[in-house]
């Protein structure tokens, strides 16, 4: 609307709240519009807002536009409260897998039931979020997916709504609910333990700045256009390339690079095994090994 509102002479809404419920947001709108020549007029209110007093009027219904936006939020977050402590489930287009909602009641659904037991089983078997993904994508299906991403069997693995439990976003905390659950709490607890212990390991591995998972990773750079190198894994096998190079739709606007991708046990294996013929060699060592300035 604003790229366009330029070659227009108007730019008319049916009430004030359908253009914006946000006063700082109304008025900056407004403004852009104005310095655009572009008039704004609603046609319940009738603002006329080329003149002080019709921007004052307009402000102070922007203004009451929000307060109705807050106050609706508000009522509606009490009621979802209200509901979760009264064991009923908040209601909405999303019912829970493993569920039916049936005149404002969660009822089990057997047919997903056997899936949601199915990924408690193969977690507490040891298996990965990937790998049970890849096993659920290719024996199951329910009505929202079938299992193609992660993050839907993770979040069946900690939603505390399958032993009977309601989160609340609200307080964060969880009441009892009147539906009858899929698992049972044993079983969610020790779920809960092994993921909580994957979650400490993978931080203390992969997460800490000092600790590379590879060995040239943070250490080297692209011969050709500069950019660090990273580490990238397809299927069975993992590469070190640049990290400017095609491919990664996060990086298109970085420049353009043809260095090749090379495996990690090849090119760690050339890089230590020059590492080691230095060890043997005082005067190479002493040629690399520059005396560095002090740094405050």
């Amino acid at each position: 609307l604003l790229s366009e509102a330029k070659g227009y002479e108007m730019v008319l809404v049916y009430r004030l709240d359908r253009f914006s419920r946000s006063q700082k947001d109304m008025l900056n709108l407004i403004e852009i519009l104005n310095k655009s020549d572009t008039k704004f007029s609603s046609i319940q209110e009738g603002f006329d807002t080329s003149t002080p007093i019709g921007m004052a009027m307009l402000g102070i219904m922007a203004a009451f536009a929000q307060l109705e936006r807050e106050t609706i939020k508000e009522r509606m977050s009490l009621g979802r409260k209200g509901r979760t402590k009264k064991g009923l489930w908040r209601a909405g287009s999303n019912v829970p897998t493993g569920y039916d909602y049936i005149d404002g009641h969660l009822v089990i659904r057997e047919d997903e039931a056997i899936q949601v037991r199915k990924i408690f089983e193969l977690c507490l078997k040891g298996w990965t979020m990937t790998k049970i993904r890849t096993y659920m994508h290719e024996h199951y299906q329910n009505r929202y997916s079938s299992w193609a991403q992660a993050s839907s069997v993770s979040m069946v693995l900690r939603n505390p709504l399958y032993i009977g439990q309601l989160p609340s976003k609200s307080d964060g905390c969880t009441y009892p609910g009147e539906h009858e659950p899929i698992i049972d709490e044993v079983t969610f607890k020790k779920v809960q333990q092994l993921l909580d212990a994957r979650q400490d390991n993978f931080d203390r591995v992969y997460l800490h700045p000092f600790k590379a998972k590879h060995l040239l990773t943070g250490l080297t750079f692209c011969g050709e256009c500069g950019g660090r190198i990273s580490c990238t894994t397809s299927h069975k096998y993992s590469y070190y390339g640049c990290h400017k190079k095609d491919g990664d739709p996060r990086k298109r606007l970085l420049p353009k690079c043809s260095t090749p991708h090379y495996r990690v046990e090849v090119l760690d294996d050339i890089v230590i095994a020059e590492v080691l013929k230095l060890a043997f060699d005082e005067k190479a060592v002493k040629k690399l090994v520059k005396p560095t300035k002090n740094v405050k």
